[in-house]
């Protein structure tokens, strides 16, 4: 049936008007909307909610808000009141995101079909088989937890939490001062690599140390690093618990109200005046982060359209990231402009230029990965993303530590990526599978065998055991 679904969205695409079609716009709609459900369906019996619904969730704000319940109903839309895009590509930018959901559910389906033990379903597995891998011992999460709390100390010291009060508060678009940049890149990755390790230990201490963490930067209208902690956290309760659907969507609608209200009072205003707000655009305030995208991906279609793609020049950035300076370097050593290795910067060089007080106007993940690699590389991408997401979880729900950071990580980015870029992820994969093996391998947790009557490494002691 998913491939049902893919060659139907192909013909779509094939045949899409070079003109906006409120009614083809509605076909894509709904082909949209019964293969996701038709994914939900199947996957229903191994999670009620997980990267699926999330990511499903987002890809839908980014895409068929503005043609499906915008549009339609106030034709002189302008977002943040910036120049009108080339209105006639929203059909075929809509079913080229149709081609690329339909992509990922074949990837996600085929791994629900022939990898996943049935044995694992929802309505038999038990509390007991919910438990994920051990990601660190005890000690080892406590001393991740203290390197958390020192980052976080350096990035308030050194002015982070007043970029960001006055970035979202006051409308000033500034740079990290001092050092709280590089800290910041760190400190997101050890929250969240203390956040899934803690998963297993349940430690009220580190739940605690995160919550001030996540507290303190939601007063100062920050959202990400929030948001990506607290995604990964709801999943984990929702999977451990195995809670009622019930349950999951009121425990949803709670988190969503809580950032829609952060993100009332982050803006305060000033982020729509600064970048030109209409009247209209006004009523869609709340969901202004979502509607953007929806026109980056008819810009991104349209430039494409026009110039040809980047051949993963635009992608650049997300992959030199894991290097800390290596973008620096690579700028250096190729000549390109630091906006060309970013979809994100592209779209927001595109209509301000080199204007440095311009609002970042994001991208958009189908448009990101077209712009980078053309169509055949939102086939093979989208098809890879669903393969790896579904095996991810295989993989945790066998207990592979591995496989449960993957998910984990995957899960937490599921709502930036579709409003960001495809490898938004990727520097936390890297690193926190880094960090992980050399916390691993520098503080090894050391025990006194009494079998043995010698001091061992505690992994070694448990495999002497068993062997016993």
């Amino acid at each position: 049936m998913e491939k049902l679904f893919l060659i139907i969205s192909l013909v779509l695409y094939a045949y899409a008007p070079e003109y906006f079609s409120g009614t083809y716009c509605w076909v894509l709609f709904i082909i949209f909307i019964a293969n996701a459900a038709y994914i939900y369906v199947k996957d229903l019996r191994y999670e009620k909610i997980g990267f699926n619904i999330f990511f499903t969730i987002a890809f839908f704000l980014v895409t068929y808000l503005y043609p499906i319940f915008i549009s339609p109903f106030f034709p002189d839309f302008l977002i943040l009141s910036i120049p009108l895009y080339n209105y006639e590509v929203v059909s075929q930018g809509t079913a080229l995101a149709n081609v690329a959901y339909a992509c990922y559910g074949v990837g996600y389906i085929y791994i629900l079909n022939n990898a996943v033990p049935t044995t694992l379903s929802t309505s038999d597995v038990t509390v007991e088989n919910r438990e994920i891998a051990e990601i660190l011992t005890e000690k080892q999460v406590r001393m991740v937890t203290l390197v958390c709390v020192v980052l976080f100390g350096i990035f308030v010291v050194s002015g982070g939490l007043t970029f960001f009060r006055m970035a979202y508060h006051e409308g000033e678009n500034e740079s990290f001062p001092g050092i709280s940049g590089f800290v910041w890149i760190f400190l997101q990755t050890f929250c969240l690599v203390v956040m899934m390790a803690n998963f297993k230990r349940n430690s009220i201490t580190v739940y605690a140390v995160l919550a001030v963490i996540i507290v303190t930067l939601l007063a100062v209208g920050t959202r990400t690093l929030p948001l990506n902690l607290l995604i990964p956290a709801m999943y984990y309760y929702c999977y451990k618990k195995n809670l009622r659907l019930s349950r999951i969507v009121m425990a949803g609608g709670v988190v969503i109200a809580v950032f829609m209200i952060v993100g009332f009072v982050r803006a305060n205003g000033t982020a729509m005046d600064a970048a030109g707000g209409d009247a209209i655009a006004e009523k869609f305030r709340a969901f202004m982060d979502f509607i953007i995208p929806n026109r980056d991906l008819y810009v991104i279609f349209s430039h494409v359209q026009n110039d040809g793609i980047t051949y993963g020049i635009s992608s650049m950035s997300y992959i030199l990231a894991t290097i800390p300076f290596m973008q620096s370097v690579f700028i250096k050593l190729t000549g390109l402009p630091e906006y060309m290795l970013a979809s994100e910067r592209m779209t927001t060089y595109w209509e301000f230029g080199d204007d440095p007080n311009a609002w970042g106007l994001g991208t958009n993940i189908i448009g990101d990965v077209y712009l980078s690699f053309g169509f055949v590389g939102v086939i093979l991408l989208f098809l890879f993303l669903g393969y790896f997401v579904a095996k991810s979880r295989e993989l945790m729900i066998r207990k592979n530590r591995t496989g449960t950071l993957l998910y984990m990580i995957l899960t937490s980015s599921s709502v930036f990526m579709c409003r960001g870029a495809y490898f938004y992820s990727f520097k936390n994969v890297v690193w926190t599978l880094l960090i992980v093996y050399i916390v691993r391998c520098l503080y090894k947790e050391v025990v006194y065998d009494e079998r043995e009557n010698k001091i061992m490494i505690a992994e070694e002691s448990t495999k002497t055991n068993e062997l016993a």
